[in-house]
């Protein structure tokens, strides 16, 4: 089983609309900690329906985190989920 740190975030699900929580990453010191997502570079999940949810912060950290889609390159949204 690999290691990670869990993430305080929720984001709604865009495929099957189911309100998610429970993110993770390996960014931190992955010794199963609780982490803020500004405490991180990139954080995922994937969500029971099959759609995988990950964010990572834009170059300005100002401007927020994007939505990543790892099959069709990057989206332009902005996350709705809340820290």
């Amino acid at each position: 089983m690999g290691m990670y740190d869990n993430v305080r975030f929720e984001f709604t699900c865009p495929k099957c609309g189911r309100m998610l929580d429970g993110f993770q990453s390996k960014d931190g010191d992955c010794v199963f900690d609780t982490l803020k997502p500004e405490d991180v570079w990139s954080w995922h999940r994937l969500c029971p329906c099959g759609e995988w949810i990950e964010f990572e912060w834009e170059k300005d950290f100002a401007k927020g985190p994007k939505r990543v889609d790892r099959d069709f390159g990057e989206r332009t949204d902005k996350p709705e989920g809340k820290a």
